[in-house]
């Protein structure tokens, strides 16, 4: 992967990784822990948000490393040399997840448990 990461063509499509898998986390934890409660507290939204946050960076290198492996596999062409199957993958993933949250992550979360609180459909102050 870091043979990849020093090469700027291979590294435009990352931002779909990182869009697709932020939507899909946030948009199942707050429908499943959030819009289906009946009250929700700010120590949730922290939850949720923090979930959000490190669920989405390792959802991202997931799938990063499944387009990957496909890319490689049925069209002869990946991005990083070494490619790993996606079953590996689930494992690869947690520790790309700790490298990106240690670099960039540490950004991530607070946003997520910032934009959960701003953003509460409930109309109550937080607590």
């Amino acid at each position: 992967m870091t043979i990849a990461a020093f090469d700027d063509d291979s590294w435009k499509g990352l931002w779909m990784f990182t869009g697709t898998a932020s939507f899909v986390v946030g948009y199942a934890l707050s429908r499943w822990l959030v819009e289906r409660r009946e009250h929700c507290s700010s120590v949730r939204l922290v939850w949720v948000g923090s979930l959000i946050a490190l669920l989405s960076h390792w959802l991202c290198w997931y799938g990063f490393l499944v387009v990957n492996y496909i890319r490689s596999e049925f069209f002869g062409g990946a991005v990083d040399p070494d490619v790993i199957n996606p079953w590996l993958g689930l494992g690869v993933a947690c520790g790309y997840t700790l490298l990106s949250m240690a670099f960039f992550g540490w950004l991530s979360v607070p946003t997520a448990i910032f934009l959960g609180i701003w953003l509460r459909r409930d109309g109550q102050e937080a607590r």
